[in-house]
């Protein structure tokens, strides 16, 4: 389910082939298939370092994936950024969702924080309730639900709310005094940052009009 709930949360635009060719880029549509209006694309411009950082990388041997998002990013690939393919203009949820929200279940409640999911009756009956903490006087509450419950809150808080809910791997739960309610291994581990690498060069000023 969570997989499929992130697959369908963006709405993927592949670039014209004139520009896919031009760039290079690469894609596999399997891994996208949303209608949201959170948009990503291809940009038609990339500064020159681009490919010269990606040559030098596969010349090292790093393969050349055609897709990170369908779950194995062991290798190069072009990510997709967030921005309408029309506009121009950043996508997000902002634009995306609250500034467009008309349906009369929307809501949106401010300055609270989600501490954890609860399951009074076992993870396979039905959906949870939302522990709820109030960032104004800290008080708890519980928000019913009554469809599917999404944790969306970034690579840092979504597990930590999963294990507080006693959702992760078990012997880390019980070390912290969480009764578990599913072993869950996965969860909270395998961190990974994004690699990064510095590029420099030496350039000569050969226009007059331009001063240091």
């Amino acid at each position: 389910m969570c997989s499929f709930a992130f697959v369908q949360s963006v709405n993927f635009t592949a670039p014209p082939p004139a520009v896919a060719a031009q760039r290079g880029y690469t894609w596999d549509l399997s891994a996208y298939g949303g209608s949201t209006p959170i948009y990503s694309s291809f940009p038609p411009f990339l500064w020159g370092d681009h490919n010269v950082v990606r040559n030098t990388w596969t010349d090292l041997g790093v393969p050349a994936l055609q897709e990170c998002a369908g779950g194995d990013k062991s290798g190069l690939c072009w990510i997709p950024i967030s921005q309408h393919p029309v506009t121009a203009r950043r996508s997000h949820a902002g634009l995306g969702h609250y500034l467009n929200a008309t349906k009369p279940n929307y809501d949106l409640l401010v300055k609270h924080q989600v501490v954890r999911v609860v399951y009074p009756n076992g993870c396979d009956n039905g959906p949870p309730l939302v522990e709820v903490r109030s960032l104004v006087d800290n008080q708890l509450f519980n928000v019913t639900a009554t469809g599917e419950v999404i944790i969306s809150a970034g690579v840092f808080h979504t597990p930590a709310i999963l294990q507080r809910s006693g959702i992760g791997k078990a012997s880390v739960l019980s070390a912290a005094g969480i009764p578990v309610v599913l072993d869950l291994p996965g969860v909270g581990s395998n961190f990974q940052d994004h690699s990064g690498s510095a590029i420099s060069w030496n350039c000569q000023l050969r226009h007059p009009q331009i001063r240091r």
